[in-house]
């Protein structure tokens, strides 16, 4: 195994455990009505809602699979936690299977998905 490939391989490891993380915090830990949410500076400022609004609700309602109620909070969160999920298995894949460019392939897609899925809020 070279070194490119090593550095790859903990890379994508990194990524399933923190991503895993992710999911399992919002999954145990997140309550959508948590009385210890932190409010959005942004709206507390201008008085309406920032793009990313209720992205942690969405986000925790999502990973219990109640898309509606995800929706209802926040619809542009679907793309980012859709990110999420394509990347968490993504890294596995590309852990179990090796092909020629694959780091490039891997970039590359990650990349376009990522300005895809996040856009919104790069834009604001």
């Amino acid at each position: 195994m070279t070194n490119k490939s090593n550095a790859y391989t903990k890379i994508n490891l990194i990524f399933i455990v923190l991503i895993g993380a992710i999911f399992a915090y919002s999954y145990f830990f997140m309550v959508p009505e948590s009385p210890y949410s932190i409010a959005c500076e942004y709206k507390n400022l201008v008085g309406h809602n920032c793009p990313s609004c209720g992205f942690s609700r969405a986000f925790a309602a999502f990973v219990r699979l109640d898309f509606d109620d995800g929706m209802s909070y926040n619809p542009q969160a679907f793309k980012v936690f859709l990110f999420f999920v394509i990347q968490f298995f993504l890294r596995i894949l590309f852990l179990v299977l090796r092909f020629r460019n694959q780091i490039i392939i891997d970039a590359t897609f990650s990349t376009i998905y990522f300005l895809y899925a996040f856009g919104s809020l790069l834009i604001f």
